[in-house]
């Protein structure tokens, strides 16, 4: 067998890893079930429809290879290269900015470069509507976490002096968790 011949034989498989319009299908579940929700829930606010940090936005495949003011975040097939690797890696530039994604998370990314970065076009039109806010957006609007804090009266209960106490035994009350299963919800009276 002559290396042309193994050669031409190869070109399918590095063509299909590089070229988005034929993607492994494989690699869009990898993209569908690791990688969008991760980029959805800690990027997307920064560099994201409404917000673009750096000028870059991570909300589409063409945006990522259009990169930001410090180039192309990505460069398919090669995590190496990729910023938006290295920065998830905490390689010089170290992203989210919330604190680093977990080691899975990072694999998932990596693993997702290397195998030519394939995007959905569903997912590129979901990131993009603003009529269909993505999962951090939902959140920042209605986890408590993320709301402002304001002055609350602690709740009335009977036997309760220290005000986070009677927070903490009015929510277990409303709960119906605290009934009869603790010595101080039967010495309070529940």
């Amino acid at each position: 067998m002559t290396l042309a011949t193994v050669l031409l034989a190869a070109l399918p498989l590095v063509l299909s890893a590089a070229d988005p319009a034929t993607p492994d299908p494989a690699a869009l579940e990898l993209f569908e079930r690791d990688v969008r929700p991760v980029l959805a829930a800690r990027c997307f606010s920064c560099h994201g429809p409404q917000q673009q940090f750096s000028s870059l936005r991570v909300d589409s495949r063409e945006a990522l290879l259009k990169g930001g003011n410090r180039g192309p975040a990505l460069i398919p097939g090669d995590a190496k290269l990729s910023l938006l690797a290295r920065s998830i890696r905490h390689e010089g530039l170290k992203m989210p900015a919330g604190g680093k994604l977990s080691d899975t998370e990072i694999a998932a990314i990596v693993k997702w470069i290397e195998l030519g970065a394939p995007w959905t076009a569903g997912a590129q039109a979901a990131s993009q509507s603003k009529s269909a806010p993505g999962l951090y957006e939902r959140l920042r609007k209605e986890h408590w976490a993320f709301q402002p804090a304001h002055a609350a009266a602690p709740p009335d209960v009977p036997g309760v002096t220290h005000p986070v106490d009677r927070f903490l035994v009015a929510a277990l009350h409303k709960a119906k968790k605290f009934f009869g299963a603790c010595p101080t919800g039967r010495a309070l009276g529940f």
